[in-house]
């Protein structure tokens, strides 16, 4: 059996090309200022949240990531709301499998859904309904039926795009 390593020649060529572009892109004074408003909007944003902003070359440009680094995680939840009662999100849900933990269980689902099944034993189904109306009881007894998106990074997104466009000409 022989092993051809051209393909990982070409991904390591691709990565220092990307390095080397980011690099390169960056010190262009026109793709700075977006990528530094893009920055700017999203720091106010999520303002008092623990997020860290970077910025990658990507295939289409630059892709800007805001990841949470708090120690429960919760930006997706306030972004694409949770819960059967949630309102519709304006943009695209992902549509990446999720895995996540609840109530002790590991549970999937594929993309982001306002109620998924409980993948757990059924005794422990952390559901219920109360008044007729689906929910979450939590550990300390409070009914939930869910919350809607805050839509942060949609609306930032949108603040960015009108920004760049009356700005950057």
């Amino acid at each position: 059996m022989g092993v051809n390593l051209s393909g990982l020649e070409h991904f390591k060529s691709t990565l220092t090309d990307v390095k080397r572009n980011i690099s390169s892109s960056k010190k262009n004074p026109k793709i700075k200022r977006i990528i530094d408003i893009a920055k700017q909007e999203l720091k106010q944003a999520y303002m008092g949240k623990a997020v860290k902003i970077s910025v990658e070359k990507s295939e289409h440009g630059f892709t800007i990531y805001v990841k949470d680094l708090s120690e429960r995680p919760t930006i997706a939840f306030d972004e694409f709301g949770t819960g059967f009662y949630a309102t519709k999100y304006p943009g695209n849900l992902p549509t990446q499998r999720i895995s996540f933990e609840s109530a002790g269980y590991k549970q999937k689902t594929n993309g982001w859904e306002y109620y998924y099944k409980w993948k757990g034993p059924k005794e422990k189904n952390p559901k219920k309904t109360h008044g007729g109306m689906k929910g979450w009881v939590t550990p300390n007894g409070t009914f939930h039926i869910g919350q809607n998106p805050s839509k942060t990074m949609y609306n930032a997104c949108k603040r960015i795009i009108e920004r760049v466009r009356s700005e950057i000409k």
